[in-house]
């Protein structure tokens, strides 16, 4: 089967196969311009590069902590361990003694409209007791923590903008070539 295609005084004809290809490569190049342009407008804008649950279907929650497992207890703060995990992952807590916790599995207790649910969710920040959490709207008992990705330097920002418009410009040139 062969498709027919006729921009201007150009003529294209291909088969099902390489129209198919073509189709998928341009919706994966679509993908990355939107990808390369966004997370460089988000690093140069300091925000985190993914977002939180959408409010439509998830309901964000104060939690009480019914039960933790925490994995390792420090005195002090490591330097390594801040840097490494507290800013990729904001798991780890300083309380005011001193110490540090990193919780893996909470048993969380939380109302929502009225009725009280409980779950377990992973990798929570637990200050005095609470943790954020968001609870899916239409089934409450399931829960979940967001973990915000540190954005990227301003530099790399600057590169990812500047590889997206690139992008961009390659393909507005393709395009023109191909329809005159």
């Amino acid at each position: 089967m062969t498709f027919d295609f006729t921009f201007g005084h150009t003529h294209t004809t291909m088969d099902l196969g390489t129209l198919i290809f073509t189709v998928l490569l341009a919706a994966f190049l679509l993908w990355l311009i939107y990808w390369t342009l966004s997370r460089g407008i988000r690093s140069l804008c300091g925000k985190p590069l993914n977002n939180p649950p959408s409010p439509i279907f998830w309901a964000k929650v104060t939690a009480d902590v019914v039960e933790e497992d925490t994995e390792d207890l420090w005195h002090g703060i490591p330097e390594a361990f801040q840097i490494s995990h507290k800013v990729k992952k904001g798991t780890s807590i300083v309380d005011h003694e001193g110490y540090m916790k990193r919780v893996h599995i909470c048993k969380v207790a939380y109302t929502y409209h009225g009725e009280r649910y409980t779950s377990f969710v992973q990798d929570c920040a637990v200050r005095n007791g609470k943790t954020e959490i968001y609870c899916y709207r239409k089934k409450p008992e399931s829960a979940k923590v967001f973990h915000p990705d540190q954005p990227w330097s301003k530099a790399s920002g600057v590169s990812m903008l500047f590889f997206g418009i690139l992008m961009i410009l390659m393909g507005v040139i393709t395009i023109c070539g191909i329809v005159s």
